[in-house]
């Protein structure tokens, strides 16, 4: 949650050419920007959620015929 919030203040504080070389107006632009960094960091989040599932989860048992 640290990362969005610090992210986020990092592009509400972007100079306007930085964020208006993104997408015209300037408002979707910062829309832009704000939503692949929530992007980003839900695909990291997911991956390590992945990642310990399957580092922890025991393959199951063989079924008897």
């Amino acid at each position: 949650m640290c990362v969005v919030a610090l992210g986020s203040l990092v592009i509400a504080f972007l100079p306007a050419d930085v964020v208006g070389a993104v997408a015209k107006p300037l408002w979707r632009g910062a829309f832009l920007l704000t939503m692949t960094l929530y992007g980003a960091v839900l695909l990291v989040s997911g991956g390590i959620s992945f990642w310990l599932y399957l580092r922890h989860t025991e393959a199951p048992a063989p079924e008897a015929e």
